[in-house]
């Protein structure tokens, strides 16, 4: 039945009915590719972001420090806002880092150096102020306080950096894997939908050239013999209907 109505379709239809499933399933494909590829990129440019954070908090702290220790020798103005601007950037960088207890070693780690980049920035803090009021003893002790937490913060980072790169490394290469997996699975994919394609082409043009064909035989048939000994052709398409009703009125 649904051989039939595909064949009684007009040529038009079945142009555009064609088109449309193969628009349909060329568009499919393309939607499967793009989003896996961009799922497992996603994925690729987040396994190593902990150590990209990890690296700029700890350049972050040694500008603050930098700029501590110039102040503190100089009172320069360049010091100063190297020391303020370089704070507030490693203010804000903390506040991303787990500041909950968890079970997560990672985790824990964050809210360790979280902890002691607070206590160093209070410090720090301090050691400003009693430059400011000229109190040497005090901001003396100050600083050589957080150069003992920044130099602890830094191999601890360190630390802390090389172990979530093993980790990290791993699910690169898991997730490299995967997107291994998703580039044969839509090279796969897209073989099927051509050969879909090629076989939907084959029975569109064969619903076309069968009729036309048949009515060629037929043709042959009345002109080569008597037209009345001729069986009568069984119309299955509507495109050859009207040259057909000519060759009947013929052949009367």
């Amino acid at each position: 039945m649904k051989a039939n109505f595909f064949a009684n379709m007009k040529i038009s239809r079945k142009l555009v009915a064609v088109f449309l499933a193969t628009s349909v399933i060329a568009m499919g494909v393309n939607i499967f590719i793009y989003f896996n590829l961009n799922q497992a990129l996603n994925k690729i440019n987040s396994v190593f972001a902990s150590n990209i954070s990890l690296n700029e908090l700890s350049d972050g702290l040694n500008k603050t420090h930098q700029g501590l220790t110039g102040y503190l020798e100089t009172k320069g103005t360049d010091d100063l806002e190297l020391y303020f601007a370089s704070y507030q950037n490693v203010k804000v960088m903390m506040r991303q880092l787990n500041s909950n207890i968890t079970d997560s070693n990672v985790k824990l780690s964050e809210r360790d150096i979280r902890n002691m980049l607070d206590t160093y920035l209070k410090t720090a803090d301090e050691a400003v102020q009693a430059k400011r009021g000229r109190n040497i003893d005090e901001y003396t002790a100050k600083y050589n306080e957080c150069t003992k937490i920044k130099d602890y913060l830094n191999t601890y980072i360190y630390s802390v950096n090389n172990e979530q790169f093993r980790t990290n490394s791993e699910n690169y290469m898991a997730l490299v894997n995967s997107l291994r997996y998703t580039e044969i699975m839509s090279v796969l994919i897209f073989a099927v939908a051509s050969v879909m394609n090629i076989l939907l082409i084959i029975i569109l043009t064969s619903t076309i050239t069968r009729p036309l064909t048949r009515l060629s035989a037929k043709a042959d048939e009345i002109s080569q013999g008597s037209p009345e000994n001729v069986e009568p052709l069984e119309v299955y398409s509507e495109q050859c209907d009207d040259l057909l009703r000519d060759i009947q009125r013929f052949t009367v």
